[in-house]
């Protein structure tokens, strides 16, 4: 049978064409309500933990991504054929194929307006029934040109009726026409499980862009600064990893958008003098400031010291390139000229900017050896030696966390330590 249906010619042949995507847009039309109430509440979910600019663009590759969907959903249902041959009638939907032998087609029966809550959709269906009166197939009205049952039902020699009766129509619908409730709460999931997916899959893909452009930007960022980065110009450079030889240069990126990428950087050295060359971290902080990566901004650089791997001196100072750095290289400048003893601990300086993009106070964090007095007085005394310690934000804590002390006032030390 199947051999003959391919090789004998059609006697009636109608395919669904544009008419698919015409039935996708009866749908839409006749649903919006409901997809506006969906998008609204979806939109409203996401916005309680995001702001406005993460919930458009979440809302924008989900309708995006639902709408592709439903494009080719309706598309690839627009492939759906109606076929007559010698000898039976074919019906395929979405790569299948329902076959009923031509002698046993009964009537072509036009169903009346799709019933809903409060009003009649537009959108009739077709059953094509056996000689014993059961279904064949439905199929929208809307999903074929117009005309195209009627002609089927002359070619075929058959009667094109409406349906007798609330009866008939029931008997004829499937089971998801009968069941209007249970239809529609299928339909409910099935549609936040299709926006969730695009959410999904937007977001996969978003995340993969961005991805990209922060591996791109790191590249491009990498080849303009590493090619400085020689032993003979900075002779503290740290060229080795857990042993291994490796790069000082450390670098990431952050991509709000494909084309807005920042990038952070640090360079790390490692030397035996108590405190880095002041010289040689300002020279490295600019380099890092300096590259002109497309699509990337070069935000916060850092350049990290070690003297001593068993509790030496860790220096480790941070820049953000819009700020003004002379703070902060009068503190490196200092520093070298007023070498710290082992027990004044460690140091991290900062002169970053204030969220409103103004300027803000260079901040000195010292890390105190131990939690004991001693170690902590030394700590505090070696931050407010500093000449621009008044004007800076001064903490200190022991590498245990047992103590600290978040706003070190240099003309009460001892009232402090007290407390």
């Amino acid at each position: 049978m199947d051999q003959s249906t391919e090789t004998e010619p059609a006697t009636f042949t109608r395919r669904a064409g544009s008419s698919g995507l015409r039935l996708g847009w009866t749908n839409v039309r006749n649903n919006w309500l409901t997809l506006v109430g969906l998008i609204v509440v979806w939109g409203g979910y996401y916005y309680r933990n995001n702001d406005w600019s993460s919930t458009v663009t979440m809302l924008s590759w989900t309708v995006g991504g639902v709408f592709v969907g439903a494009t080719l959903f309706y598309g690839l249902y627009g492939l759906s054929t109606v076929r007559l041959t010698r000898d039976e009638l074919v019906v395929t939907r979405f790569g299948v194929r329902q076959r009923l032998l031509r002698d046993e087609v009964g009537d072509l029966v036009r169903g009346s307006a799709y019933p809903t809550v409060g009003k009649s959709l537009e959108l009739h269906y077709w059953f094509i029934t056996d000689v014993r009166g059961r279904r064949f197939v439905a199929l929208p009205d809307s999903l074929f040109p117009d005309d195209t049952f009627e002609e089927l039902a002359a070619v075929l020699g058959v009667r094109s009726r409406p349906v007798t009766g609330a009866e008939e129509e029931h008997r004829l619908s499937p089971w998801w026409m009968r069941n209007l409730v249970l239809t529609g709460l299928l339909t409910a999931v099935v549609l936040v499980a299709v926006v969730a997916l695009a959410w999904w899959g937007g977001g996969a893909v978003r995340d993969w862009m961005h991805s990209r452009a922060e591996a791109s930007a790191q590249e491009d960022f990498a080849a303009q600064v590493e090619p400085q980065l020689k032993t003979s110009r900075f002779p503290h450079l740290d060229l080795e990893e857990h042993g291994a030889p490796a790069s000082p240069l450390f670098v990431s990126g952050d991509a709000k958008t494909r084309s807005e990428v920042t990038l952070r950087s640090r360079v790390d050295l490692v030397g035996t003098d108590p405190d880095l060359a002041s010289a040689e971290a300002i020279e490295l902080l600019e380099i890092q400031c300096a590259p002109s990566t497309k699509g990337a901004e070069v935000t916060v650089v850092a350049v990290g010291y070690t003297s001593d791997d068993v509790l030496g001196y860790d220096r480790f100072v941070e820049l953000d390139c819009a700020a003004d750095p002379a703070a902060l290289h009068d503190w490196l400048t200092w520093s070298e000229q007023h070498p710290a003893d082992k027990d004044e601990g460690s140091f991290t300086v900062t002169q970053g900017r204030a969220f409103d993009g103004e300027q803000s106070d260079l901040e000195i964090v010292g890390e105190a050896v131990d939690a004991s007095d001693t170690a902590l007085r030394a700590t505090m005394e070696r931050a407010c030696a500093f000449p621009g310690a008044d004007e800076a934000m001064v903490t200190v804590y022991d590498r245990d966390m047992e103590r600290s002390i978040p706003h070190v006032r240099c003309d009460g030390i001892e009232a402090q330590l007290a407390e």
